[in-house]
């Protein structure tokens, strides 16, 4: 085994667009990912201030509500 596994690809390749198009499909997918997870953040923090809200109004607890309603952590962080 050589260890040259890289070979060039001309720019008029079939291989160059097929390249080309996966990379770009993967731009769209991590754009895509990287807005998900902002709205997942945003509504979870809605939902945090909401259940502090209904916290104050009654004699529950916020961590006793937010146990209840069971909100997940960043997935990405406890993800390994």
């Amino acid at each position: 085994m050589n260890g040259n596994n890289n070979r060039e690809i001309s720019v008029s390749s079939p291989d160059y667009d097929e390249n080309n198009q996966l990379l770009d499909e993967i731009g769209r997918i991590k754009s895509l990912h990287e807005k998900v997870h902002a709205e997942w953040y945003k509504r979870k923090k809605f939902c945090e201030q909401l259940i502090i809200t209904i916290s104050s109004m009654t004699e529950i607890p916020s961590t006793q509500l937010l146990q209840e309603m069971d909100i997940e952590d960043d997935p990405h962080i406890n993800s390994t």
